[in-house]
């Protein structure tokens, strides 16, 4: 029975309830983003068929297409004609604030990047391509986020690994963690452990990751490398372990265990080199409630969680450090009153926001907490539950999954709202991480 619960517990008790009046994101209109055109690649003396050409082209599309901040203009022959032949002559009549010509030499995609301010253009690094799609597809979201950064002096997120579970086949207690970018190719597995295992999180700056794995029977929390198949329990502590979180500099593991006898908030602190330093602490615990999945603060001083003490289950914030030092139970703050059953928080990287999902009108949306503005407002609308969103490293981007009316990965941007669809295929994707900052 306390298995079922604590289960339930990730998905934050799925009960009707009555919502009131919903606020709508306004998004920037598309005149505000920044116009861009990108050639079709010229093709010189290639290694590579027109099909897997198209292929590379399509993907470094998308990473300009979906990035928030590209109003990316359709493809124009006459346009290809003069950057292929005389690109020196493009400044006469640009077709946008931005223009990238692509030329492919054999196995080197070349790259040069026009704008007003530059007559010349500028080379960009140039790839040797392998042939093998997924490596190929990582160089140019490489590419792409140099060329990013290049125009709009802020980093790429399309090389940031995103990692999530997967459940094949009809056992529902069978599932795998695995691997993908921000593109619509089919991600790679990468635990083999032959049992549940979900909630991957990275730790910052490092190839480990941490994960819920059921393979003793109780779920633990586990580590692992990139790298391996198999990974190993981290904490020896009673109990189940259930939805970790970490802080942005990795020197904080947040969970829900119930080794108090109830489903309560704990933290474990880690050193530089990811050790455990000293024993997990009890931050939060209410003794007629279920606590669940959490979030931190980018200053590591505060935490997101959820709690349904008020009967429902809602997202409040504790200060971390005050509660860490004290070893008090901390006063905490309820930041989602408009929507009932409020589930899996995510503070951004700027630390301006919380992406939460709610039941809406009897569907489970993406909304966010404006801390500046203290406004809750509404991101994704339409049919189909949305649930366990995760921002990126840009505080742009949200992913999420859905449970209806497929099991996918989707991501939504402030400035472009319309969701773009990750995943495809047979199987339950759920529980998405998005690499976050280097520091």
């Amino acid at each position: 029975m306390l298995k079922k619960i604590l289960v339930v517990c990730s998905l934050l008790f799925s009960i009707l309830y009555a919502e009131e009046e919903e606020l709508i994101l306004h998004v920037r209109a598309k005149k505000g983003l920044s116009s861009l055109y990108m050639s079709t690649p010229k093709l010189i003396q290639s290694k590579f068929s027109d099909s897997y050409i198209e292929k590379l082209n399509q993907l470094i599309r998308q990473d300009f297409e979906f990035n928030g901040l590209s109003d990316l203009k359709k493809h124009d022959p006459s346009v290809d004609k003069i950057l292929a032949n005389k690109p020196h002559e493009i400044f006469k009549n640009l077709p946008a604030r931005h223009t990238l010509a692509f030329e492919i030499h054999g196995k080197i995609w070349k790259t040069t990047l026009f704008s007003a301010a530059i007559s010349l253009g500028i080379k960009q690094e140039d790839i040797h391509l392998t042939g093998h799609l997924h490596s190929d597809a990582l160089l140019l979201h490489k590419l792409s986020d140099a060329i990013h950064f290049e125009i709009y002096n802020t980093p790429g997120i399309a090389s940031k690994k995103i990692l999530y579970s997967v459940q094949k086949g009809s056992n529902p207690h069978l599932s795998e963690i695995w691997l993908k970018h921000f593109d619509c190719l089919e991600g790679e597995q990468i635990t083999y452990e032959n049992s549940t295992s979900i909630n991957p999180i990275l730790i910052p700056n490092s190839n480990q990751f941490i994960y819920t794995c059921y393979k003793f029977g109780q779920p633990k929390l586990f580590i692992s490398d990139l790298d391996k198949t198999t990974g190993s329990p981290l904490i020896q502590f009673r109990g189940n372990q259930l939805l970790p979180s970490i802080s942005p500099v990795g020197n904080f593991i947040a969970f829900i265990s119930d080794a108090s006898g109830r489903p309560d908030l704990f933290v474990q602190q880690l050193s530089h080199t990811h050790k455990l330093l000293g024993k997990p602490q009890q931050v939060y615990s209410h003794k007629t409630a279920t606590q669940a999945s959490s979030s931190f603060s980018p200053d590591c001083c505060k935490i997101a969680f959820v709690s349904d003490q008020s009967g429902t289950p809602r997202v409040y914030l504790i200060d971390l450090s005050e509660t860490i030092k004290t070893r008090k139970i901390p006063k905490i703050k309820c930041i989602s009153n408009l929507n009932r059953e409020n589930t899996s928080p995510s503070w951004s990287p700027d630390g301006k926001k919380i992406a939460f999902s709610a039941k809406t009108n009897g569907v489970r949306q993406i909304w966010i907490y404006d801390l500046e503005s203290h406004q809750e407002l509404q991101v994704t609308k339409g049919l189909g539950h949305k649930e366990n969103p995760r921002w990126a490293a840009n505080s742009l981007h949200i992913i999420y999954n859905t449970t209806t009316p497929t099991f996918d990965l989707f991501v939504v941007n402030l400035n472009q709202i319309n969701p773009v669809q990750l995943t495809h295929g047979s199987g339950v994707k759920h529980y998405p991480y998005w690499e976050q900052k280097s520091h």
